[in-house]
C-alpha cells in the first residue's frame, strides 16, 4: 500500500475550520429545533400558496446538506467583505432551521419567528435572502442539490419580501416578473400583481431601487408619464441614474429636449452622475463647447460608449491623434466594434501596417470586427426598368 501523503498545514487548518463550523451548526440547530415549536400549516396560511413552490416532500435529515447548498468559502467571503453581518456558523444555523420549514408556504410569520430565534433584524434576514440569490444561482452540483438550492433561495427571498425588507422586495419582484414573462399563467400573473403591490409600497417609502424598478415596469407597460415621475423621484432620492433615464423619456418619448437637458444637467451637477454627463454630451453634440468636458467625465467613470465617442472626437480633424488612439483602445476593450474601425483607419492614414492594430486591440475584438463587416447587408442592386415594363405599369394604373 503506497504511503499517504500528509495534508499541507494550511489546507489542514482550512479543513479543520470548516469541520468546526459544521459541528457547531449541527449541535446548535439540533438543540434549537428540539425546543422550538414547528409552525403549523394553519399559522402558515398567511403565506402565498404559489404553484412555483409546489414540490415533492424532501427529507433533509442530514445537517451537512447545508454545507452542500452553501459552500463555506462563499459564506466566509461574504462575511469578510461585509455583505453578511454574521459568521458562516450563524448563517448555517439559520438555514438549517429554515430548511425544516420548507414544506410550508413562504410567510411573514416564519420570517419573524426566525428573526426572534436568532436575534436578527428584518434587514439582516433580507441580507441572507439577497446573498442566497446572488451566490446560489450559478452554482453547479447534482440535480438534488440544485433543486434544494432553488427551493431554499426563492422560499427565503419570498419570506424576506413578505417581511418588508426593501432589497428583498425589489429582487423578489424582478425574479417573479422574469419567470412570468417566460411562462405566464393566471397564478403567476396574480403573484406578479401582488409582488408589484409590495414594490409600489416600498417605492412610496422612497427606496431608490424600488423607484427605479417601478419606473421600468411602468415604462414597459406604456405608462410613460408615470414612469417619468418615478424616475425623477429616484433621482431626488439620490440615484443619479433616475435623472438619466427620466431625461431619456423626456427627450425620446415626449420630445422635450430643453427639459431633458435641464434634468441631465441637474443629475450631472448635483449628483456628479456619469450617465447624465454622457447624455448631455451626446445630445449637445461635438460642436458644443462643453462636449469634451462632459464626455471626458463620463469616460473617466467607465460609462460604456463614452471612450469611443471621446476617441472619435479627438480623431476628427486630427485634434489629438495619440489621445484618440488611447481612448479608442479603451472603447475597443469595452467591446465597441466601432472603436476598432476608427482605430484601424487612423493607423492606415499614418501609413502603418495593419498588423500594428494588434498592438492596440485584442485579437478577439479584431475578429469580432471582421465578423461584423461580413454580416453587414450588401446593397441591393436596383435593376433599371425597360420601356416594356414601364408601359405595363402605366396600363395597370389606367386599369385601376
Amino acid at each position: 500500500m503506497p504511503p499517504i501523503s500528509p495534508v499541507p498545514p494550511r489546507q489542514l487548518t482550512h479543513l479543520l475550520r470548516h469541520a468546526e463550523i459544521l459541528r457547531r451548526t449541527i449541535s446548535n440547530t439540533a438543540a434549537r429545533n428540539a425546543m422550538a415549536p414547528r409552525p403549523s400549516p394553519r399559522i402558515m396560511d398567511g403565506g402565498i400558496k404559489s404553484s412555483y413552490f409546489e414540490r415533492t416532500r424532501q427529507v433533509l435529515s442530514d445537517p451537512y446538506k447545508v454545507a452542500l447548498i452553501v459552500p463555506v468559502d462563499n459564506a466566509m467571503s461574504a462575511y469578510q467583505s461585509g455583505f453578511l453581518p454574521f459568521r458562516p456558523n450563524t448563517l448555517f444555523s439559520v438555514l438549517e432551521s429554515y430548511l425544516s420549514h420548507l414544506d410550508y408556504p413562504p410567510s411573514k410569520v416564519l420570517a419573524e419567528w426566525i428573526c426572534r430565534e436568532f436575534n436578527m433584524t428584518p434587514r439582516m434576514f433580507g441580507a441572507i435572502a439577497v446573498f442566497l440569490v446572488k451566490s446560489l444561482t450559478h452554482m453547479g452540483g447534482d440535480d438534488t442539490q440544485r433543486s434544494v438550492r432553488v427551493q431554499l433561495m426563492h422560499h427565503f427571498l419570498y419570506s424576506a419580501a413578505l417581511l418588508g425588507d426593501p432589497a428583498a422586495v425589489v429582487m423578489q419582484y424582478q425574479l417573479i416578473d422574469g419567470i412570468s414573462k417566460q411562462n405566464r399563467t393566471k397564478i403567476e400573473a396574480a403573484e406578479v400583481y401582488e409582488a408589484y403591490g409590495r414594490l409600489r409600497e416600498t417605492a412610496r417609502a422612497g427606496h431608490p431601487s424600488a423607484l427605479a424598478v417601478e419606473a421600468v415596469a411602468l415604462e414597459e407597460r406604456g405608462y410613460i408619464r408615470e414612469a417619468l415621475q418615478s424616475y425623477l423621484k429616484c433621482g431626488e432620492a439620490g440615484d443619479g441614474n433616475g435623472y438619466s433615464y427620466g431625461g431619456r423619456l423626456l427627450y425620446e418619448n415626449l420630445g422635450d429636449k430643453e427639459e431633458a437637458l435641464r434634468i441631465w444637467r441637474k443629475g450631472a451637477v448635483e449628483l456628479d452622475n456619469a450617465r447624465c454627463y454622457f447624455d448631455l454630451a451626446l445630445t449637445l453634440g461635438p460642436e458644443h463647447a462643453e462636449f469634451e468636458e462632459f464626455m471626458l467625465k463620463a469616460a473617466a467613470s467607465g460609462t460604456k460608449g463614452a471612450a469611443h465617442n471621446l476617441g472619435a472626437f479627438y480623431a476628427a480633424g486630427s485634434k489629438d491623434v495619440q489621445m484618440a488612439k488611447e481612448w479608442l483602445r479603451i472603447g475597443a476593450g469595452e467591446g465597441v466594434v466601432e472603436s476598432v474601425f476608427t482605430l484601424k483607419s487612423l493607423l492606415e492614414k499614418e501609413g502603418k501596417p495593419a498588423e500594428e492594430l494588434e498592438d492596440w486591440v485584442s485579437q478577439e475584438m479584431i475578429d469580432k470586427a471582421k465578423n461584423t463587416v461580413r454580416k453587414r447587408p450588401k446593397a441591393k442592386k436596383v435593376k433599371a426598368k425597360t420601356k416594356t415594363e414601364e408601359g405595363r405599369e402605366e396600363e395597370m394604373k389606367k386599369t385601376e
